[in-house]
């Protein structure tokens, strides 16, 4: 009776040991899923002209019956809709056609005085036909604006009358987080060469 308990607890001892070295070998595994979403970068273009009941969104429209030397009212500035601080740029396209829409010359005959005329206004510098923001950028602020104005010369003829000036704004963004400390030396700004972007 002993010899077999005996040999009863060999075999007992002998699970237990199997079975604690299987139990050693469990383990439990986890996976990390760890998401990264890049920061996007948006703005918008803001134009106002101010009326006799003040400021408001410019026409889509436009504005008429300008006559040689006058100043027509057009306020540009760039809002940050995202949530990323950004530098901005802007390229300013300008032609003018006639009632048949053919373009006419943008200076005045036998001068290179401009038909019409933008002053940029403080916080802004031009380079390489870009006018350049100085200042980053930051989530909803707005920028200086660009110009207010629009004049035309005194010594537009009589092909302009009835003609349509057209100013149209493009803006550009980059994101400012491991772009350069300035403006000048951000990089990754996309070019327009004949209607076909590509990155600066």
């Amino acid at each position: 009776m002993k010899r077999r308990l005996f040999i009863l607890a060999i075999l007992v001892i002998c699970f237990v040991m199997v079975s604690s070295g299987t139990i050693a070998y469990y383990t439990f595994e986890d996976k990390a899923h760890n998401v990264i979403t890049t920061g996007g970068i948006k703005i918008s273009i803001e134009e106002f002209t101010k009326t006799d009941e003040g400021l408001k969104p410019f026409p889509e429209e436009g504005i008429t019956n300008i006559y040689p030397g006058a100043t027509a009212s057009k306020i540009v500035n760039i809002k940050n809709i995202c949530e990323n601080p950004a530098w901005v740029r802007v390229w300013i396209e300008y032609y003018i056609v006639d009632t048949n829409g053919q373009k006419l010359p943008l200076e005045v005959d036998g001068t290179d005085i401009p038909i019409a005329t933008i002053k940029t206004l403080d916080g802004w510098y031009e380079e390489g036909g870009y006018y350049y923001y100085k200042e980053a950028l930051l989530p909803g602020e707005i920028t200086t604006n660009i110009f207010e104005e629009v004049y035309f010369d005194v010594l537009m003829d009589n092909r302009y009358q009835n003609s349509t000036t057209n100013i149209i704004i493009h803006a550009q963004a980059v994101q400012t987080d491991n772009n350069g400390t300035s403006v000048d030396e951000a990089k990754g700004w996309p070019l327009v060469i004949k209607g076909l972007a590509k990155s600066n």
